[in-house]
This record gives structure tokens, sequence and C-alpha cells, in this order.
């Protein structure tokens, strides 16, 4: 037995070791770092029905017209998925001499707007790409990156075809938003989707400054568990606060139980061709 502890320290000491030094690793770059970076926050972007999004504008110092990489995130445009395992701050982008956007979505962050899962960001994803291809200093090609829903953002945005959008590299995500997203074989996937509802409508009362509703259900989080066992779904009371809806999406998706026209509009999968 003790020798079987020593191995087992052993073991879990090596892949702890292995596991942060992956962890710290940057990611392998074709080029060294060569360029300063200037960065504007906040910048409009305007949507074809007035909405104005925001976005962080990470410009290299370079004199020939370089690509523009693009994130369009619910996370907040500042975080931009900085983090072990996902991605480098922008800056670092923009340090190889790539122009980067990072932007907030429509109702979340420093955008205006009213934040709606999926609905709007096929239409803002297309203005946006088209956007940041007129930047001063772009080529005309934009790729766009993320992971989670920000990998949704890219399939959505890719979905309507947008001239300038060269490439996307989604990562964490999914290719239908019924099946193995929503629902998992007709079942309403309950510990994955009211958690994250509850944690998205926070960042959008916050965006919208609701300072009420966004206590609200940062109180409700800390008793997950509880409103896990709440039933019936329609009547959710953490996005019923007062006589109010607040995630009306929610409620699309727990009306439309079977896959259909509803779902199918947005995956990704029916527009592979």
């Amino acid at each position: 037995m003790r020798w079987l502890r020593r191995c087992a320290s052993l073991v879990f000491a090596v892949v702890l070791a292995t596991s942060s030094a992956c962890a710290a690793a940057p990611p392998p770059s074709s080029r060294a770092a060569s360029c300063a970076v200037t960065k504007t926050a906040n910048v409009a972007v305007p949507m074809r029905d007035g909405t104005v999004l925001r976005a962080d504008v990470y410009r290299p110092a370079i004199a020939e017209a370089v690509p523009v990489i693009l994130m369009r995130t619910q996370y907040s445009k500042d975080a931009a998925q900085v983090e072990a395992g996902r991605y480098q701050h922008p800056d670092w982008f923009a340090s190889h001499c790539y122009l980067v956007v990072s932007q907030d979505v429509r109702g979340q962050g420093a955008s205006t707007g009213t934040f709606s899962e999926f609905t709007d960001d096929r239409n803002d994803g297309y203005d946006s790409v088209e956007w940041t291809a007129r930047l001063p200093g772009s080529s005309g090609k934009v790729g766009m990156y993320g992971s989670f829903y920000v990998g949704a953002t890219q399939w959505l945005a890719a979905e309507t075809g947008p001239p300038h959008l060269a490439t996307i590299v989604p990562a964490n995500t999914a290719s239908d938003y019924y099946e193995g997203w929503t629902y998992e074989n007709g079942a309403f996937r309950l510990n994955f989707i009211e958690p994250w509802a509850m944690e998205i409508t926070v960042s959008a009362a916050k965006s919208r400054g609701d300072a009420k509703v966004a206590e609200q259900l940062t109180q409700d989080s800390l008793d997950v568990a509880t409103w896990l066992r709440y039933a019936p779904y329609r009547s959710f009371p953490p996005l019923h606060p007062g006589d109010g809806v607040v995630a009306p999406y929610f409620f699309d998706w727990i009306s439309h139980r079977a896959d259909g026209p509803y779902w199918q509009r947005w995956a990704p999968q029916q527009y592979y061709p």
C-alpha cells in the first residue's frame, strides 16, 4: 500500500507539473512580435438598424495594410477570453502585426441594444465583419476567433456570407443549437442551460443599468442547485423578476421542444455547403 501511495503521488506530481507547464506556454508564433501597438477603446460600430455596438481596436505600428482579427463576445471585450487554455490578449496578436478588434455583442458590455441569444448575431456579425474590413490599415481580409458562444458568433456571421470574411476559428462550440446544445435526444439540458441563461442575463442587466435585476440574479445564482429543481420551467422565477421577463429567448427555447424551423434557421450544419 505504501508503494501504491508513493506511485500515485509521483503520477499526480508529474501530471500537475505537466499541465501547469502546458497552461503557461504561449501559443506558437510563425514570426516574432515586432509591432508596437496602440489601443482605441469603445469605438462605435453602427449596425443596419441603428444600434451601436462598441469595440476596442488594437492597431499595430506598420505602414502596410494587414489582415484583421475579430472577436465578437458576450463575455466582455475587455476579458477577450484571455485565460490559460484559451487565448492570448488581443494586443499580443496585434504585436504580431495584425489589426485586432474585440467587440461586445448587442446588449452586452459597452454595446447598446437588447441582448437575445442567437437572434441578432447573423446580421450583426455580417455588419461587424464588413465594418472591420473598411478600417484604415486593413487589407480587407477578416478572420474571427473565440470559444463557446464566441464560436457561435463566428458561425452565425459566416452563414450570411460577408464578402470580406476570410476564415473563422470556432472552438469548443456546436454545429446545431437544438441537438447537443439546448436539448439532448429530446430532453432539455437543464443543468447547462438554466445556469448559463442566469449568468448571461446578469451581464445583460448590468449593461442596461438594471442593478436591481443584476443583484437579484446574482443572489439566485448562489443557490443554483435549488433552482434546478424548480418546475415548471416556463415560470422560472429568476428570469421573471416582478411582472417582467428578462430573457424571453429562454422561454422560446422551452416552447420549441422539438427540432424544426425555429432551430434550423441558425444551425451551422445547415450552411456547410
